[in-house]
């Protein structure tokens, strides 16, 4: 059997590794192969995880790497979309191209709904599948329902355990194992790229008694849900949080796509409270900085670096504008939705979500909001949860037009026909609920 495992970004390349290491992906032996895709809109200006400083730790557990733009020659990954009449030609091409001869062949990879990896999961019909986690989406619900050849060969669901005895609900409908990676393992590979790049993080970030915080940019604007001013600001309202948690040294590690033209405004900031400000635009992983670079805090808007800085690092974490986001994103089924749940109320003062069972409670409810018909079977706790749940808080995680369409606690008052259908209205059709709902 062969391995091809798909990677976007090098945070889930680094993943796998951790997972091969803890041998969740089957033996060491198997014959593996890393299928690179650069997803970015325009591939060509933004440097593949390959080639990313660091990363030859990470390619040491394959027996080699294969690029898919470059197989793909002028088409995009996240467009590819072959007709079903030419997929065995593709398979023939695949085969060829990359040395598989005529062995079975396992997928491994991240984001199954979408292209590229939907396109190589029907381009090898015959393979077994396995899910790898998405950082903080796993912890979401399904998006999309996967056509039946393609739901029966999922086998399971490989994650990072990002925070620890919280359950994902990616594809909990399938009833397949889901397989937590370690963060000890994870930290291994982390601590082996640190060492590589250690020359560079030093030469960036000298080493200093200066209380230094690292603020994480988020490119919004491209998504939507900020105006480009409303960016700006924020970076800066980040900015400000790390200065005034005790930091005087900012290290700003800014969007590979974000506009440079907009570091001298932070830099200008920062230096008028009388903090340095040292930016880091690197594509090596935030977590391989945060390895060499003891911080008195991080702050971002809900990157999965904030996470993973306080799992492995014990690192104070700051959120920013979390509640403001969460009121804006639209659809409600938005899959954002769950990380910026889970990074708001984890850096919550007033409402404590730290434990694990109030967490898992809240991102059951919340995904089943989102997700009604893949997780039918939570609606009971959704509802528990909700109906204890105090106004504020149900204000600040849902929709109340979406609890209404979904005969839930907190959704507004309905109509005569619909308080008739309430006791047999989660049998109902959604379309129905919503039809019936005020």
């Amino acid at each position: 059997m062969i391995q091809l495992v798909m990677a976007s970004t090098l945070f889930s390349a680094m993943t796998a590794a951790a997972a091969i290491d803890e041998g969740l992906l089957g033996p060491r032996d198997v014959t593996r192969i890393l299928v690179v895709s650069n997803n970015a809109a325009v591939p060509e200006v933004v440097q593949p995880l390959h080639r990313i400083p660091g990363a030859r730790k990470v390619l040491e557990r394959f027996d080699r790497v294969v690029d898919l733009n470059e197989a793909l020659v002028q088409a995009h990954p996240s467009s590819w979309r072959p007709r079903h009449d030419d997929l065995a030609m593709h398979e023939q091409h695949f085969r060829s191209l990359w040395g598989l001869g005529t062995q079975t062949v396992q997928l491994v990879t991240e984001s199954l709904h979408v292209p590229p990896a939907s396109s190589l999961a029907r381009i090898f019909s015959d393979s077994e599948l396995v899910v790898l986690s998405e950082g903080l989406m796993s912890f979401g619900p399904t998006r999309f329902t996967q056509p039946p050849q393609v739901a029966q060969r999922i086998t399971s669901l490989v994650y990072l355990d990002l925070v620890a005895g919280l359950s994902p609900l990616l594809f909990e409908e399938l009833d397949i194992p889901h397989r937590p990676v370690s963060l000890d393992a994870f930290r291994v590979v982390i601590d082996e790229m640190a060492q590589v790049c250690a020359p560079a993080i030093d030469a960036a970030v000298p080493p200093s008694g200066v209380p230094t915080a690292m603020v994480f940019g988020q490119y919004l604007s491209a998504l939507g849900l900020w105006t480009p001013q409303e960016e700006e600001d924020a970076h800066i309202g980040m900015l400000r949080t790390a200065f005034d948690a005790g930091a005087r040294r900012l290290v700003f590690k800014p969007h590979p796509a974000a506009s440079p033209a907009l570091l001298t405004t932070y830099r200008d900031a920062a230096e008028s409270w009388g903090a340095q400000f040292v930016t880091w635009e690197d594509a090596t992983p935030a977590e391989v900085l945060l390895a060499r670079v003891p911080c008195v805090v991080i702050v971002a808007g809900f990157s999965t670096a904030l996470v993973t800085a306080r799992a492995l690092f014990g690192t104070p974490i700051e959120s920013y504008a979390t509640e403001e986001l969460l009121a804006t994103l639209t659809p409600f089924q938005n899959s954002n939705r769950v990380p910026v749940t889970i990074i708001d109320a984890l850096t919550r003062r007033t409402e404590d979500y730290g434990t694990v069972p109030r967490l898992q409670a809240l991102v059951v409810a919340v995904s089943y909001a989102m997700q009604a018909r893949h997780l039918e079977h939570r609606r009971d706790e959704a509802v528990a949860t909700l109906a204890h749940m105090s106004r504020a808080d149900r204000e600040r995680y849902f929709y109340r037009k979406r609890l209404t369409a979904l005969d839930l606690p907190g959704g507004a008052a309905s109509g005569r026909i619909a308080r008739m259908l309430r006791p047999w209205g989660r049998w109902l059709p959604l379309s129905w609920r919503r039809r019936f709902a005020a």
